[in-house]
């Protein structure tokens, strides 16, 4: 999801409990994690090949749920993938822009040149969330 000027209030990370109580929220978060782990399962080859930018949605209990997967080349020849999930709302939102409102999440992992995944610290997943 692009974005210009926006707002974010309270932790954007599903491995925030405090941020998984509302229900939509954790379905936002389960589709992340389902996401990731589908990345995670690819060859270092098929990583390698995955687009810039891959923009996914699914309808969960009448809540259409908006994904996207990016692909960016980080330090040490390394990539880093970060699943971004965002559900519309205007009860509680901690998201907000001129494009939408409501709820975004995000985590990603990094895969350096040998293959191996290591998770994403929090400050390459900052711009995302």
């Amino acid at each position: 999801m692009e974005n210009n000027l926006r707002l974010a209030f309270g932790s954007a990370s599903c491995k925030d409990k405090s941020f998984c109580t509302k229900p939509h929220v954790n379905k936002l978060c389960n589709g992340i994690q389902t996401r990731l782990n589908i990345l995670k399962n690819r060859t270092h080859s098929q990583l390698l090949e995955y687009k810039e930018a891959d923009e996914d949605e699914e309808w969960v209990e009448n809540k259409l749920i908006q994904y996207a997967i990016y692909k960016e080349e980080i330090e040490n020849n390394s990539l880093l993938f970060v699943v971004q999930g965002f559900i519309h709302t205007y009860k509680w939102p901690t998201y907000f822009s001129f494009k939408a409102i409501g709820h975004i999440a995000a985590e990603g992992i990094v895969v350096d040149s040998e293959g191996n995944i290591t998770e994403a610290e929090s400050d390459y997943l900052w711009g995302y969330r």
